[in-house]
């Protein structure tokens, strides 16, 4: 019988949550109508191929029409997600529950000898440093806490062959393509430091 436990806190939890939620719930449903992004046709051509986006626009970041209509899918989102307010709260406080707030550890030190290297099939590279507030910032690959040639050596000496993507959250370079190129140069400088021909 050791599934027991396991189903009754499974019932347990479902009768939490159902009654949570329908609980004291007698606003009636949210009649809130979602936001329309306008289109605005706009075709780019990358290697030969024509790729068609209605909502580009999107992306002009200073755009004010951009930061209304971002507004106006947040505050759909909070009226048709207000219902669930209370379960959400009881969710966090339950996670958090099983948490120490201020821990910053890593959970699983030796965690990397515990995964199949056959399943290693992606790496994504990105760095970050350490704040003096406990939080993190974003950095230029090699720039960061990540030690990124052990990192490497230890895929290369245990066979993987597949990809590396380099994720470009860091934008302290002043525009996008000079991080990217700052990132890129640090992974290239790691990959050459593990001995890694790129």
């Amino acid at each position: 019988m050791k599934l027991l436990p396991a189903v009754l806190l499974t019932i347990t939890m479902t009768t939490t949550i159902s009654s949570t939620v329908l609980a004291g719930d007698d606003a009636a449903p949210t009649k809130a109508t979602p936001p329309v992004a306008k289109k605005i046709h706009k075709e780019t051509k990358i290697h030969g191929d024509v790729l068609p986006d209605d909502y580009f626009w999107l992306r002009e970041k200073s755009n004010p029409e951009v930061a209304a209509y971002l507004a106006a899918e947040n505050a759909y989102t909070d009226s048709i997600m207000a219902p669930t307010k209370p379960l959400q709260e009881a969710l966090y406080k339950e996670l958090l529950s099983h948490v120490k707030e201020t821990d910053i550890s890593v959970p699983y030190p030796d965690g990397y000898q515990l995964l199949p290297k056959e399943r290693i099939g992606h790496c994504h590279c990105k760095d970050v440093v350490h704040k003096p507030d406990k939080k993190y910032d974003w950095a230029p690959v090699g720039g960061g806490s990540v030690d990124w040639v052990g990192q490497l050596r230890a895929l290369n000496r245990d066979g993987f062959r597949f990809g590396l993507s380099l994720e470009t959250h860091w934008h302290g370079a002043g525009t996008p393509e000079a991080s990217t190129r700052a990132s890129f140069d640090g992974l290239k400088k790691a990959l050459s430091k593990a001995g890694i021909p790129c």
